[in-house]
């Protein structure tokens, strides 16, 4: 009786494994598509906090909003353009990644211009 009672704990043991194993990527595959429905349920704001940096900005509309706040408002510092940038495109300013993001972007621009010049 003791040999066959191991023999159905061990059946039982690799079953719940299993199923563990199951709950485990059941769990993995549920995050993944409640972070999808997030990103889309927040509208083009918050989608762009993963976009910036591959082809938000069409070619040249950093540069030229950059041109028109500095013809503005003359001498800026790398901030101030990309937040305005940002204010253009309706992103949010005070996101600190997002902002670096822009910055970046927007020294990159500037080195550019500068390149050709």
């Amino acid at each position: 009786m003791i040999p066959t009672l191991k023999q159905k704990g061990a059946e039982i043991g690799g079953a719940i494994a299993a199923y563990e194993a199951l709950i485990a990527q059941a769990r993995h595959d549920f995050t993944h598509i409640n972070a999808s429905i997030r990103l889309f349920e927040r509208g083009e704001r918050n989608r762009a906090l993963y976009i910036v940096s591959h082809g938000f900005f069409q070619k040249g509309v950093i540069t030229g909003i950059c041109v028109r706040q500095l013809r503005v408002d003359g001498k800026l510092d790398t901030r101030q353009p990309a937040e305005r940038v940002m204010c253009e495109r309706n992103l949010d300013a005070t996101d600190t990644a997002l902002r670096n993001s822009v910055v970046f972007k927007v020294v990159h621009c500037g080195t550019h211009r500068a390149a050709k010049s």
